[in-house]
């Protein structure tokens, strides 16, 4: 399979135009039209960068924080990370998204990626009701328009495949099991959205929701590939690793008007400090003085 890792959301394609990113692609075949995470509460809280309207207008909910970059991964042939937050929504959640991808090189866990992603409540309130998912379109024949959808529930997994036979499988699978699935599909040129809720988040805390894109020839083989990457998943860390230093992100929004988030981390517990300076070096202000547990905050 071939793939690309984004930094604001969408799998596949960084942009709605489908110009930047390879898609998803099995045995050289493009098979995405459109992937995209959403996170809401309700019907009147979306945060997501998928289409809006039949208009083929897309919303920018989701704002790159920190860009795609590849991290160390012993165990797989790529793992890329990437940060965003929901910024640009007019009504957001005020969430904070830390996103992985993995990909591996050898049989049986080549026909797959793992995609995780870490939703960050930065706001002033409870998040209740949350539902965390995947808006995926894939078009496996005929440009989609002779395509099937399904769901397994044994494996989790919303999959795609050609009326006339001949054609790929492909899916999508949650990997995580801390809150109940959620699938729902549309019709003709089928698409589906996969997701799992509801959460509850306090304020600062955090929930991980993990997913697999497969592609094979036949469902028994992106059944078997949902196996394996569930066993993958398994053995693997949330994110982020626990941090080995002190690290601090750049502030957001910025510019900002009347507030701003900043991000930390501390590799153990302790006493913490944060200070305004001004341009001149002088402190203008104590915005923290806590004793903080270790990790991210």
């Amino acid at each position: 399979i071939a793939t690309s890792i984004t930094g604001n959301g969408r799998v596949g394609y960084s942009d709605s135009g489908r110009t930047h990113g390879q898609g998803f692609a099995y045995n050289g075949l493009s098979l995405l039209y459109e992937s995209s995470l959403l996170i809401g509460n309700s019907s009147t809280r979306v945060s997501n960068n998928a289409r809006s309207g039949s208009d083929g207008s897309y919303d920018e909910h989701f704002i790159k924080r920190v860009h795609v970059k590849k991290v160390a991964n012993q165990k797989a042939a790529f793992e890329g990370r990437s940060e965003f937050d929901d910024s640009g929504n007019t009504n957001p959640l005020n969430i904070y998204v830390k996103h992985s991808q993995i990909a591996y090189a050898v049989a049986p866990n080549d026909t797959y990626t793992i995609v995780k992603y870490q939703v960050k409540n930065v706001g002033s309130g409870q998040l209740d009701g949350l539902y965390i998912g995947l808006f995926t379109d894939f078009d496996v024949s005929n440009n989609g328009a002779t395509d099937i959808t399904s769901y397994d529930a044994t494996n989790r997994m919303g999959y795609i495949y050609g009326q006339a036979g001949g054609s790929p499988y492909v899916g999508v699978k949650l990997l995580s099991k801390d809150a109940q699935p959620a699938y729902s599909a549309s019709g003709y040129d089928v698409s589906f959205v996969l997701g799992q809720g509801p959460y509850s988040i306090p304020v600062n805390d955090s929930v991980e929701v993990a997913f697999a894109f497969i592609g094979g020839d036949s469902l028994d083989d992106i059944q078997s590939s949902a196996s394996a990457a569930q066993q993958q998943y398994s053995q693997s860390p949330t994110i982020p690793i626990q941090p080995s230093n002190v690290e601090l992100k750049d502030a957001y929004p910025n510019p900002s008007d009347g507030y701003s988030n900043l991000d930390f981390s501390l590799p153990a517990p302790g006493q913490t400090s944060i200070i305004l300076y001004s341009i001149l070096g002088k402190p203008v202000k104590e915005v923290l003085n806590e004793n903080l547990q270790s990790g991210w905050h």
